[in-house]
């Protein structure tokens, strides 16, 4: 048995990032954009083709204030997911081995207790069996007089305790049942237990089909800004 492990574990590395967005001059200078452009973008009214117009110019500034905050925001995000990257795979390197070591135990003890069980299973039925010999023989007694032996059986050996549950100085080990479940028959399953394939169904719509037997497939008008080649992107500092 391995002996209890005491970890005294010194982390001596580590990591400078940016956390406070907020006190970023960028940042503050792109939320003070932001917040003029709702502003204007509340108080616009669209009557004519050069409101238009200047909403579609004011909708392609809108798009580089959004690919402006995206890129700052992986600026702080991605040193940050790296290390968290880095330290999940290094635990990961011992976690799973110990997995390995925990689901082998497990597997063990439950084969165990599995035996046991067959055992007190094969004793109870051969009890069974020579309690129905026992009458049997009564009632040939009785209505022959005839006495017939009981036969020599072989003497199981039954576990005194209760193997279902051990145990230990540090833990319990109690046998549970958890079920699970496998597909047969989709077509049989009740639909309230059917998932529509969002993501595969939005693909093939996207891609031409207007049909599809269950489902309502309509049109929702939307606008796509499209910046114009060659022209020179209005300044954001």
């Amino acid at each position: 048995m391995p002996e209890k492990v005491t970890m005294e574990i010194d982390l001596t590395s580590q990591a400078l990032v940016n956390i406070k967005p907020s006190v970023d001059p960028f940042v503050y200078a792109l939320r003070d954009k932001v917040l003029a452009f709702g502003n204007y973008a509340l108080s616009l009214s669209i009557v004519s083709i050069e409101n238009a117009r200047s909403a579609t110019e004011d909708l392609a500034i809108s798009g580089s204030l959004k690919k402006a905050l995206e890129e700052k925001r992986k600026e702080y995000t991605a040193p940050l997911n790296e290390h968290i990257k880095a330290i999940n795979t290094a635990f990961k390197t011992i976690s799973d081995p110990l997995e390995v070591a925990d689901r082998l135990l497990r597997d063990k003890v439950i084969a165990w207790q599995k035996v046991q069980e067959d055992i007190k299973r094969k004793a109870q039925e051969l009890t069974a069996l020579e309690a129905a010999a026992a009458v049997k023989r009564q009632e040939i007694l009785e209505s022959t007089g005839e006495i017939v032996e009981a036969p020599k059986v072989v003497a199981i050996f039954v576990p005194e305790t209760d193997t279902s549950r051990v145990h230990a100085g540090l833990a319990t080990a109690g046998a549970i049942t958890n079920w699970k479940w496998i597909e047969v028959n989709f077509a049989e399953v009740p639909n309230e237990y059917k998932m529509l394939d969002a993501s595969k169904i939005t693909k093939v719509v996207r891609a031409g089909v207007r049909s599809i037997p269950g489902l309502e497939i309509y049109p929702e008008k939307g606008l796509r800004v499209t910046p114009i080649k060659g022209e020179k992107e209005r300044n954001l500092n």
